[in-house]
C-alpha cells in the first residue's frame, strides 16, 4: 500500500517554484540549510577532527569549500584555523548574501577596506560560482591542496563530470574529504526513496535539490575511477528501517551486502588524482 505520509509531500516538495524553496532554506522554515550555512563552527570542527584521523591537515594549504551553502564564515574560520587560502564554491545563479559589513568587522585581517565598506580579498578568500568543470579546465588557476565538502555529492545531477573536476583540480599531492548523507532526506523513511523506479522519481517525486540516490558502492566505484587511493568510512548504518524496507528496495540499489545497503552515511578521503580521467 502507497504511503501516502511520504508521498504527498514530496509530491508537493518536487513542484514547489524555486523561489519558494529559496525563501524557506533561506529562514530555515521546513527545509534546513546545510551545515556550513547553519552552524560553520560546527562544520569547521568537523573537518579539522577527522582530517586529523586520516594524518592530513590544511594548515598551509589551498583548500576548497566544494558547496559552501553560502556563508563566508566557513572560509574565516578554516584561514583562522591555518588555512593559506581558501576557494568558496557553488553553482551558477547560487542565492546567497555576502554579510561582508559584519564579516569585515570580525576578520579584518581577510578583506579590504574601502571607502563603501568591505570587499573579499582575494589573497585569502576566492569566491566562485560556476560550473566545476569549467574551472578544472582553466589553466590559470591554482591547483587545489585539500577539497573539502558535507552533503553535497549525494544531490549531483552529474556526479561522474564532477568527480573529474575534482580529481583534475586537486594537486598531485592533495586530497579530497567528502561527507555524504544516503539517506532520504525526508529523514523520518532513511530508505523509502529506493523503493520507486527512475520514471516514478524523476517525475512525481525527486525534490528540487535533486536526491540521486547513490550508494555506498557507487561511490566506491565512482571514486576508484578518478583516484588511485581512496577510503571510504561508513559513519552510521540503519539495519532496522532497512530490513522493514528491504522487500521494496529496487534492485539497483541492492548490493547483497546488508552492511553496504543499511549504510546512511559514509566519509570518503582520496587523494592521487587520475589526471588522465575522463567522463
Amino acid at each position: 500500500m502507497p504511503n501516502l505520509n511520504y508521498i504527498l509531500p514530496r509530491v508537493i516538495r518536487h513542484f514547489l517554484p524555486e523561489a519558494v524553496i529559496s525563501y524557506l532554506l533561506n529562514h530555515s522554515l521546513i527545509i534546513q540549510p546545510g551545515l556550513e550555512t547553519l552552524s560553520p563552527e560546527k562544520a569547521v570542527e568537523r573537518y579539522i577532527e577527522e582530517l586529523k584521523l586520516h594524518k592530513l591537515s590544511l594548515v598551509g594549504k589551498r583548500v576548497m569549500v566544494f558547496g559552501y551553502g553560502g556563508n563566508l564564515t566557513i572560509g574565516c574560520l578554516l584561514l583562522k584555523a591555518g588555512a593559506r587560502q581558501i576557494v568558496l564554491c557553488e553553482r551558477e545563479g547560487f542565492s546567497y548574501e555576502l554579510h561582508l559589513e559584519n564579516l569585515g568587522r570580525q576578520y579584518p585581517q581577510y578583506f579590504m577596506k574601502e571607502a563603501d565598506g568591505f570587499s573579499l580579498n582575494p589573497q585569502y578568500i576566492v569566491l566562485y560560482h560556476g560550473d566545476i568543470a569549467k574551472l578544472a579546465v582553466d589553466k590559470t588557476f591554482e591547483k587545489i591542496d585539500l577539497v573539502l565538502s558535507t552533503s553535497v555529492f549525494e544531490h549531483l545531477t552529474e556526479p561522474e563530470t564532477v568527480t573529474n573536476s575534482l580529481a583534475q583540480l586537486t594537486s598531485p599531492t592533495g586530497s579530497n574529504l567528502h561527507f555524504i548523507d544516503l539517506r532520504d532526506h525526508f529523514f523520518k523513511y532513511p530508505f523509502e526513496m529506493l523503493c520507486y523506479g527512475n520514471t516514478i522519481w524523476e517525475r512525481w517525486l525527486n525534490p528540487t535539490s535533486n536526491l540521486n540516490r547513490l550508494r555506498i558502492f557507487n561511490y566506491r566505484n565512482l571514486f576508484n575511477r578518478h583516484f588511485s587511493k581512496i577510503e571510504i568510512v561508513a559513519e552510521e548504518r540503519d539495519m532496522d528501517n532497512f530490513f522493514l524496507s528491504r522487500s521494496r528496495i529496487q534492485k539497483q540499489f541492492i548490493s547483497g551486502d546488508d552492511e553496504d545497503d543499511s549504510t546512511t552515511q559514509i566519509h570518503l578521503v582520496v587523494s592521487i588524482p587520475k589526471i588522465n580521467a575522463r567522463n
